[in-house]
């Protein structure tokens, strides 16, 4: 993933890989995810895997075998200060494809827009708003890159239990160790 991250353009252009059937950004946003789970477990018991049934990958419990069919959407850079009305937008293109679609799936959206953006806000406007069974951002801290590390803050868009927990996935510059911070 290193040559795609560090060239982020290929994130959003980059076709499917062929061995698994996903974009790059669509890897890079289950793996994210997967980093934060495994963070929060202790131990590496998730795995990205291809979806049987066509979607953009999965996440596997490599101890109960459960999984978590992904779907993902794109948001493109745009004006700043715009950043949640394109993310909304993002959301309620995927949501149009109606519940038969969404059932059993979960939502990331890969936004490569700027801007400032609340996690609790953008959660709170979401709900009710989708038929997926849950809504991840993930967005890269951008000045994480002057120093050579790439950050991702990765957020759960849900407010049910009080907060929207987000999370800053943080690459080393050598692209051999990551680590979680947890932010809220």
């Amino acid at each position: 993933m290193e040559p795609y991250i560090r060239h982020g353009r290929s994130l959003q252009v980059a076709p499917e890989f062929k061995s698994i059937k996903q974009r790059p950004r669509e890897l890079l946003g289950n793996w994210l995810i997967c980093a934060i789970g495994c963070d929060a477990r202790g131990k590496e018991s998730l795995a990205v895997g291809e979806d049987p049934l066509g979607g953009d990958g999965l996440i596997v419990d490599k101890e109960s075998d459960d999984k978590l069919f992904m779907e993902h959407v794109y948001v493109p850079a745009g004006p700043e200060g715009e950043f949640e009305d394109r993310v909304m937008a993002a959301l309620q293109a995927k949501a149009a494809k109606g519940e038969e679609y969404a059932k059993g799936r979960t939502l990331v959206i890969f936004a490569d827009a700027v801007g400032k953006w609340f996690p609790n806000r953008l959660a709170r406007r979401i709900a009710g708003q989708h038929h997926f069974r849950g809504v991840w951002l993930v967005a890269l801290d951008a000045p994480s890159i002057t120093n050579g590390t790439y950050a991702y803050n990765v957020a759960e868009l849900d407010v049910s239990n009080g907060n929207a927990s987000v999370s800053r996935v943080v690459v080393s510059p050598e692209f051999d160790s990551w680590t979680v911070e947890t932010i809220q």
